[in-house]
């Protein structure tokens, strides 16, 4: 099991971070190194100056990545306690606290406290839940039309997306697949 990843790329490549210890237990996966670099290689855009959604945080990776990489913003929710501290730990050894802004609650819930919206989203969820529909329509209210969705999932399992989002890219990694997604 990995205990510390590292930023792929921008201002902080090459720099630690640690992973909670749910990585021992199975409750989190985080993308690899390899996959995040590929991901921020593939973006249509640049993340520079954006604001990101980071759902499922885990181990924070795509934030942090994507802080690195210039974005101004990344709001990190995650459900577990101390998961969330880990993630504040990280922030702080990585002096980007700043750009973190943490919410410790379910997805739903944080859907219907923020009405922030955002240029990237990143969705990993556990390989084991599927994403229903209404998460899909709350998503929607949280994103532009030129916002674009990096959703990974295990590669056996169908993606199931709300016909307001098409698939621009789609790359597969191991395990996991990977949409890149937007509206329609």
């Amino acid at each position: 099991m990995v205990n510390k990843l590292k930023i792929t790329g921008g201002q902080l490549v090459g720099q630690n971070f640690n992973t909670p210890k749910e990585i021992k237990l199975g409750i989190i996966r985080p993308a690899s190194n390899k996959i995040r670099k590929a991901i921020f290689s593939s973006l249509p855009k640049s993340i520079a100056g954006t604001k990101v959604l980071d759902l499922f945080s885990g181990s924070g990776s795509y934030s942090f990545d994507a802080i690195s990489r210039g974005a101004i913003k990344c709001v990190l929710v995650e459900k577990k306690n101390n998961i969330g501290l880990c993630l504040k730990k990280n922030a702080k050894k990585l002096k980007i606290n700043n750009a973190c802004h943490f919410y410790i609650m379910d997805i739903m819930q944080f859907f219907k406290k923020n009405n922030e919206i955002f240029d990237f989203v990143f969705i990993d969820p556990p390989y084991c839940l599927f994403l229903e529909n209404k998460f899909w329509i709350k998503i929607v209210k949280h994103i532009k039309q030129n916002s674009i969705i990096i959703y990974r999932i295990f590669k056996k399992n169908k993606i199931q997306i709300n016909n307001k989002f098409i698939i621009i890219k789609e790359k597969t990694y191991s395990s996991s697949r990977l949409y890149f997604l937007k509206l329609k």
